[in-house]
């Protein structure tokens, strides 16, 4: 029988079929999809009443994978973000792992989160670190943009100049690249 993996009712109603007879990290990881198809269905409450009904558990993440840890506190820090709980959206956010593939997203999403906190040295911060030598490989505009507004809520103006001018240094010859190729495929 073939599952429509785009319908989350259906996958909602497999979870709930399977979950009773299941194992009890398997019932563990049924309950995170239930929680991301109730989300995915805009049912933000409730999942965010699941998910931190998990990560209540004492010793759930032993249950996992660290790639579900990673996603789970990904999505529970999107939902706080979302329901304006900025504050528990940040500490969320600070659990994710460095070693996790959306972990620089999640650290400018965090940022986002501190600025509508007020903590604007917090988020210029984490972002200045950021642009560092360390990360110069990585697509990050947006780091300097959270940057920038950062320091513009420290008034510090002279900073947030340099930051705009250091995105501008930093990715106008892409865009120019980009451009370039636009007009050639369009030709």
């Amino acid at each position: 029988h073939w599952i429509n993996l785009d319908n989350y009712e259906d996958a909602l109603k497999i979870i709930e079929q399977t979950y009773s007879q299941s194992q009890n990290d398997l019932q563990l990881k049924m309950r995170l999809l239930t929680a991301i198809s109730n989300y995915r269905l805009g049912r933000v409450d409730l999942a965010l009443n699941q998910l931190q009904s998990i990560v209540n558990q004492p010793h759930w993440d032993n249950k996992i994978s660290k790639e579900m840890y990673n996603q789970t506190y990904l999505l529970l820090a999107r939902l706080n973000f979302q329901k304006g709980l900025y504050s528990q959206a940040k500490q969320l956010y600070s659990k994710i792992d460095p070693s996790f593939i959306e972990w620089l997203p999640a650290m400018i999403e965090m940022a986002w989160s501190q600025i509508l906190e007020g903590d604007y040295e917090g988020a210029s911060g984490n972002m200045f670190s950021l642009h560092s030598e360390y990360f110069k490989n990585h697509f990050i505009p947006d780091s300097y943009l959270a940057r920038t507004v950062g320091y513009l809520g420290l008034c510090q103006y002279g900073d947030a100049l340099k930051t705009t001018i250091d995105l501008q240094q930093r990715y106008q010859p892409l865009l120019e690249k980009t451009s370039t190729i636009k007009d050639q495929w369009n030709e």
